[in-house]
This record gives structure tokens, sequence and C-alpha cells, in this order.
């Protein structure tokens, strides 16, 4: 019997002793045009092209069956001519390297919020714009207080707003509190803490003032007044007590800082020079007066100079 058999689009022909055996093989690569061998129903005759019907018998990967129940396999597939083409492809051992790759565009699954995620933005949704910290630091703000007894998170408040780093004593006795390693709890709290001093320096910068300078100054000269306004920033999320820091800082600046006066826009009708005994005096609409008078009449004040 002569066999044909397809390989990479070449027909290839050979003769088989057995003349009632004909084979459609593994090797007709999908798609290939026509069926390379098929016999009749009763094991007859062999067949091809256009004398193979839909009752002829066909050997589909080592399966024999009719060309009828092959179409519905989907293995053959019936050409607009009558003729049959194979669809059939032998299945290949998965290897590692041939697993399909993962789809570019993975589904996003979106895990339900917890309720004590819920509370927090509420929380934060209850601070005033202004008080808010920058980017995620609020929301850990809000998740550190929230995951501490009050009483503890106020102690790392204090210790903070004091202008002083949390000792490792007390980092390690919160992240047991929390079950976490003290390192992980650095990273948390340092963004935190380093979000309310931006805020701070941001407010101070807004009366025209250099908010390092300011602080070295009032931490030196001032410390309480510092203090306080550090207590009311932290705990009751307010920059107001950094008005009355830069006020003393203000009234000091003709000795802490005199060419800032010197460089400063005052306002119109107002200029400021150095007298005949080095001091900064201020040349107003009123007269010639010095800085000191000029802060204590409210000529200048922090609220004139806020951008």
């Amino acid at each position: 019997m002569e066999t044909v058999t397809i390989n990479d689009g070449q027909a290839t022909y050979k003769v088989s002793e057995n003349k009632n055996s004909f084979n459609t093989s593994s090797d007709v690569p999908t798609g290939a045009s026509g069926v390379a061998s098929a016999r009749s129903a009763d094991f007859g005759s062999a067949q091809a092209g256009a004398s193979i019907s839909a009752d002829s018998i066909v050997d589909i990967g080592g399966i024999q069956m009719r060309v009828q129940d092959a179409v519905r396999a989907g293995a053959l597939a019936q050409n607009p001519d009558g003729s049959y083409s194979d669809n059939y492809k032998a299945p290949q051992q998965q290897t590692a390297q041939q697993a399909p790759p993962k789809p570019n565009n993975p589904l996003r699954i979106e895990t339900p919020r917890t309720q004590q995620q819920d509370q927090i933005q509420q929380q934060v949704d209850q601070i005033p714009a202004k008080a808010r910290l920058q980017g995620d630091a609020e929301s850990q703000f809000q998740e550190f207080n929230a995951s501490l007894p009050g009483e503890v998170v106020q102690h790392a408040m204090h210790v903070m707003s004091s202008g002083q780093d949390l000792s490792d004593t007390l980092v390690g006795d919160l992240a047991s509190r929390l079950h976490m390693e003290p390192h992980e709890l650095r990273a948390k709290i340092e963004p935190i803490h380093e979000a309310f001093a931006i805020q701070a320096g941001q407010e101070i910068a807004s009366y025209g003032l250099d908010p390092e300078a300011v602080r070295e100054w009032a931490q030196e000269n001032t410390p309480d007044l510092m203090k306080q306004a550090s207590f009311e920033h932290f705990n009751l999320r307010s920059t107001d007590g950094y008005n009355a820091v830069a006020h003393e800082y203000l009234k000091q600046l003709d000795k802490v800082d005199p060419d800032a006066i010197l460089n400063a826009e005052l306002g119109e009708g107002i200029s400021a020079t150095i007298g005949n005994r080095g001091e900064i005096l201020l040349n107003t609409p009123h007269g010639q007066m010095s800085w000191a008078s000029a802060i204590s009449t409210g000529l200048v004040n922090v609220s004139a100079m806020k951008r």
C-alpha cells in the first residue's frame, strides 16, 4: 500500500506491506492541507482526497475513528469543497521552560478594607487640610495612634515634640507592643517625624524666616515656647504655636541676623539702615525708629510678614 506522510509541508511516499493500514499520524502538522490517508469503513481500500467520506476511518494520534467523529472532535476540518484537512497536533510534554507565560495584565484583586482602616480614614478626613501631613504620613500617623494605648502614644508624642529622638529602649517597648522588630518600627516612625518637621518648617518659612535658624535659636533662647508650639503641633494638630516662636525671633532679629532686615522688603515707605552705633534703624513715614520700637508699636510683626 502507498502511504502519504506530510512533514514540514513536504509530501513523501512509502509502500507498506499491510495494504489495509492507513494512518493520519502526529507527523502531520497543524493546518496541513488535506488528510494524509484514510480507509473505507469496511477496512477495505485506501482512500484519499475527494474519495474520503464522513464514514471513512482515520487514525488520529493512535486512535481509530470515523471522519465525522474526528470533525466533531476538532481533529479534522471539512473544507468548502467537501475534502478534509488535518487539525490534529500531537500533545507535547510541557516543561518548566515551556510553561505558558503569565498574562500581561493579570486581574487586580481588591481586598476589602478593614474596620480599622475605615476608622483611620475617618480620622484623617477630620483633620483640616492645612494640618494634614504630606503623602502617606497622615494615614501612618493615625495608624500609629490607633495601634497603641493613648498614654503610650502621648508619651511618644511628648518625646518627639521636645525635639528628641525616641530612645532605643522606648522603640523596643513600642515594637514589642506592636509585635514588630525595633528597626521596622523606626522605619515607620521616621517618615512621620520628618513630615511633622517639614510642616513646622513650612509654617515658619511663611513668615519669611529661615526655619532652621529659628528652630536652633528658639531651642537655645526660648525652649519652653518651642516645646509648647511642638506639643500643640503633635497633639492638637495646630501650627499656630509657631507664630509666637516666630514673633520672639523677629524681636531679636536685629541682633541675630541684621542682614536679614537690611535685605528685607519691609513695606511701602519703610527702609532699613545702620545707625552710628551699628544698630538697625528704620526710616518710616512716622520718622526714624529702632527695630525694637518698630516691633513694639506693631509696625513690623509676623502677621504683616505672613506670606
